[in-house]
């Protein structure tokens, strides 16, 4: 039903839970941590999706074995199956934006030097104020400062 690869998005997930379980070696046993890190988003919007188009086409199934017995029942059903329907829309978009690939840049650290410059109390000021806000930004996005 979906545009996008949920079910290879699951199935590599749960093999590297199953690699996990069976690695001694420390070191392997940290590169599929990170693996599987990386991966966790993606598995987590994909399961979802996964599971919202199994209760559509459970409500789908419904709906043929209903007929038009219970009209109130029918109707309750096509408004899931809409609700159920935009959600894995969004999910998708969502998920969309996790599988672009990133830049192999984005693990390492940076250094980033803030100083005051000629003005004196003004310049500090600043200097401070633009620290302290890119600081919180930092943390809003779940890096660390130091």
């Amino acid at each position: 039903m979906s545009r996008l690869p949920i079910q290879d998005i699951i199935n590599e997930y749960d093999a590297i839970n199953q690699k996990l379980t069976e690695v001694t070696d420390t070191k392997k046993m940290i590169e599929l941590s990170k693996e599987q890190s990386k991966l966790e988003k993606k598995y987590e919007l994909a399961y979802k999706i996964h599971q919202a188009e199994k209760n559509i086409s459970e409500n789908e199934q419904m709906l043929i074995d209903l007929g038009d017995d219970d009209i109130e029942l029918v109707e309750l059903t096509k408004e899931d199956i809409s609700s159920l329907k935009n959600q894995v829309d969004e999910l998708e978009n969502t998920l969309l934006i996790h599988l672009n690939p990133s830049d192999p840049r984005d693990d390492n650290d940076i250094l980033l030097e803030i100083r005051a410059g000629a003005g004196g109390d003004e310049s500090a000021l600043f200097a401070a104020e633009l620290l302290k806000t890119y600081s919180i930004m930092a943390d809003k996005a779940g890096l660390k400062v130091k």
